[in-house]
């Protein structure tokens, strides 16, 4: 950057501390630019013989991290010809198994969307991938990025299943367009925009085709495995990338679940159980066990106040505007252990993740992945508020965020026995 006075003759001087300049500051020198190489306040005066000193002009310069991403190799994986060369017949059916396909000479070796460049395989080769599980480098990302379409007409409400390898999954569900009538889905950008396509002998379809770009979740907080793209051939990706996860700001949000909050899960020792208690036959929790907060995972929740609708089964939440790399939950199967539980997260763009999760008994941990115990106690009330004796858990689960997106609820599991006492947003 370089600074400059329209006054003849004037000095300029100049900070990058924070504090007001002055003579005795540091001369810039007349045409050279300062250099800026991390975020900074430039404050700087003009002053002149014969004229009053200006006021102090200032200027914020924010140095941002260049967005890197890690590239995922679909050569193991290939099993579509989705690229072809003009004149030259399509192999293998194309990308639409009628032998269409893009068009190398207006596709082009790669496409750069949302900060991204994606390397694209080799045409007239099987580049592309279709219902099959892909690889993905060991590693944790913030977002899996795709370039893809559908062919042989729009494909709705497919599902992209991210297996973490603690055999924990995050199932998306994003629906695509045809590669010719973009429907503009939520989640869904144009990434190319091509002049025609490829016949089965290579010739052009003079009409215009489309490559798109979608951005899915991923746990930021475990290591991926893998992605198995949807069981259709109607749905063909192009590309993978995957974006790093960068560090987070700003501590945890605590979500309030007074507005949705239907359970009695906690009660006080000596009192009886009110509204059916945790698990609906007037057991719950203890609060002089329990406590009003409990950590878990570098998190405080807070806990409901006892003795009254202090937690949520089967609801819908509403989330903290904003954008968050986790959601962290404090929760517990009643009446057995709870297998595939789903856990929908909404974002304001109407598009949705969902979240697979196994659910212990807070009687019978049965250590699931994904599943941390959070608090162990003593004993629980039974509905006249006395205390069985016996050992009883409430348990931690952190679920995938889309940090790309603003979220807007969680839908919770539709069955009364898995009921959740707290929920944070981790940035």
């Amino acid at each position: 950057m370089t600074l400059a006075d329209t006054t003849p003759g004037a000095v300029i001087y100049y900070t990058t501390d924070g504090t007001t300049p002055t003579s005795s500051s540091q001369t810039y020198v007349a045409g050279t630019p300062l250099s800026i190489t991390s975020t900074e306040t430039v404050e700087a005066i003009a002053i002149a013989s014969g004229y009053n000193n200006s006021a102090v002009a200032s200027g914020t310069y924010t140095i941002s991290a260049p967005v890197t991403t890690v590239s995922v190799s679909l050569s193991s994986a290939a099993n579509v010809v989705g690229i072809g060369k003009a004149g030259t017949p399509v192999p293998n059916g194309g990308l639409d198994g009628g032998g269409s396909a893009y068009a190398v000479d207006l596709l082009g070796t790669s496409v750069t969307w949302a900060g991204a460049t994606f390397a694209l395989g080799t045409a007239s080769a099987v580049d592309s991938v279709s219902n099959t599980t892909v690889a993905l480098p060991s590693g944790t990302y913030s977002t899996v990025k795709l370039l893809a379409t559908g062919v042989n007409g729009n494909q709705p409400n497919q599902s992209f299943v991210i297996t973490y390898t603690d055999g924990t999954t995050t199932t998306v569900t994003q629906s695509l367009s045809d590669w010719y009538t973009p429907q503009n889905y939520a989640g869904e950008s144009i990434a190319s925009t091509m002049a025609y396509r490829l016949t089965s002998t290579g010739a052009k379809d003079a009409r215009t085709f489309y490559l798109y770009g979608y951005s899915l979740a991923i746990n930021s907080s475990k290591t991926v495995k893998s992605i198995t793209l949807p069981k259709t051939r109607n749905v063909v990706v192009l590309a993978i990338d995957l974006t790093p996860v960068t560090s987070s700001s700003g501590p945890p949000v605590s979500v309030a679940l007074s507005s949705s909050a239907n359970v009695a899960g906690i009660g006080t020792a000596g009192k009886a159980v009110t509204n059916g208690g945790l698990d609906g036959h007037g057991y719950a929790y203890a609060t002089n066990l329990l406590g009003t907060s409990v950590t878990w995972a570098g998190v405080t929740f807070t806990m409901g106040a006892a003795n009254t609708l202090d937690a949520v089964s089967n609801t819908i939440v509403t989330l903290n505007p904003g954008t968050y790399s986790s959601v962290k939950l404090l929760a517990t199967g009643v009446n057995g252990n709870q297998a595939n539980q789903s856990f929908v997260i909404t974002y304001t763009d109407g598009t949705t993740t969902t979240v697979t999760q196994n659910l212990s008994d807070w009687y019978t941990p049965q250590h699931y992945a994904g599943e941390s115990t959070a608090s162990t106690m003593a004993y629980r009330l039974t509905s006249t508020g006395a205390q069985d004796a016996r050992t009883f858990y409430l348990y931690g689960y952190s679920l995938a965020i889309n940090k790309s997106k603003t979220v807007k609820s969680i839908t919770l599991p539709k069955n009364r026995n898995v009921v959740v006492l707290a929920i944070d947003l981790v940035p």
